[in-house]
């Protein structure tokens, strides 16, 4: 009967990977146990026979971390060209795209023998239509006129409406009343 402890011992042996204390107690049986002995020795010539069939070929390290660094170095350098590449002719397709734009947008703005065109070719004029419920029709006369004062009679500091009032550029009204909602009447504000 085969010892499996004993062969992995020995493989262990062969391999050099017994602690010490195991390659005497190994060592001892060997000398005592004629079987232990004959199987080291097949389990030797099979090693042997192991490494003739699938020898390491001599390899030059040096020469093969050269070729390996340099191939490398290639292959990044033809990367970093592909993408400068893809970005110089990504920068060109830009600049034909905007050229493209501007030249359509210069000939939608002033087209050629259009005068009815807007006066100041910088101001862009356009018409909307906002259709949606109609405004109450008034029931009765408006309680305030409103004046729009154009930006040069605003309240300057320290100046209020009355003071305007009272030198004619804007007139008061006398009372104002602000309704808030034509079915109830509780709302109202009168000042």
């Amino acid at each position: 009967m085969i010892d499996e402890t004993l062969e992995y011992s020995i493989c262990q042996y062969l391999d050099g990977e017994l602690a010490p204390h195991e390659v005497a107690a190994l060592q001892k049986r060997l000398a005592e146990d004629p079987e232990a002995a004959a199987l080291l020795e097949e389990y030797r010539k099979l090693n042997g026979a192991m490494d003739q069939a699938f020898a390491m070929p001599a390899v030059r390290w040096d020469a093969l971390a050269a070729g390996l660094s340099a191939t490398i170095e290639e292959e990044e350098q033809a990367q970093r060209m592909r993408i400068s590449t893809w970005l110089t002719t990504g920068v060109r397709l830009a600049m034909a795209a905007a050229v493209i734009l501007a030249v359509a947008l210069f000939a939608s703005l002033y087209k050629s023998g259009d005068t009815a065109g807007p006066a100041d070719p910088l101001v862009a004029t356009s018409h909307v239509l906002v259709e949606g419920p109609l405004a109450e029709a008034p029931r009765g006369p408006a309680v305030a006129d409103v004046e729009i004062l154009p930006p040069t009679l605003a309240e300057a500091p320290g100046r209020s409406a009355e003071a305007y009032a009272m030198e004619g550029l804007i007139s008061l009204p006398s009372r104002i009343v602000v309704i808030a909602s034509e079915s109830d009447s509780g709302q109202d504000i009168l000042r």
